[in-house]
């Protein structure tokens, strides 16, 4: 042990050897018996440890009870939390009594979102029926796929179309 490595550990454990990890004792000794100055850092070291010992903190009555019925301060929420109870409102809010239905109602709408928002690509072409043969009349839709693809704007004009005509 070297008397740097002994310093340390008197700082840390104390100035008498007996409270040293027992794995540290024996080394600690031959130590302090190889270099007499190491003597002076365990005297230290046991004037603090008594200096220590003989302190006792002082009690403050009734801290305890003071802090817990200090009153805290507001916390201020974040962006996230005042999203979150919008989104969840807590019950006793001035809004629940409607909000609940609300989203009721908004689940339908949602789901038809979804919904369609998953077919766009498949509901957008509007073929041709020349009623001629099915073989040749699936040959000519396959042919003219890309000529015919129209928006979903266009198709929905050319459907209003349609009902206007049924009337006539």
């Amino acid at each position: 042990m070297t008397p740097e490595r002994f310093t340390q550990l008197a700082d840390s454990y104390g100035g008498e050897l007996q409270r040293w990890p027992v794995s540290l004792q024996s080394d600690a000794r031959d130590c302090r018996a190889e270099h007499p100055g190491l003597r002076a850092v365990l005297k230290e070291a046991a004037q603090l440890d008594q200096a220590l010992e003989g302190w006792t903190p002082p009690t403050f009555a009734g801290l305890e009870a003071q802090l817990l019925q200090q009153h805290l301060p507001n916390r201020h929420k974040g962006l996230i939390d005042r999203i979150a109870d919008w989104l969840i409102p807590l019950s006793g809010t001035h809004y629940t009594s409607w909000w609940r239905p609300a989203a009721v109602a908004c689940l339908p709408l949602l789901l038809g979102l979804a919904t369609g928002a998953q077919f766009v690509n498949q509901g957008q072409r509007l073929f041709v029926n020349s009623g001629m043969n099915p073989v040749r009349e699936s040959a000519l839709n396959s042919a003219a796929d890309s000529a015919l693809e129209l928006s979903l704007e266009e198709e929905l004009y050319f459907i209003s179309l349609s009902d206007y005509a049924e009337n006539l």
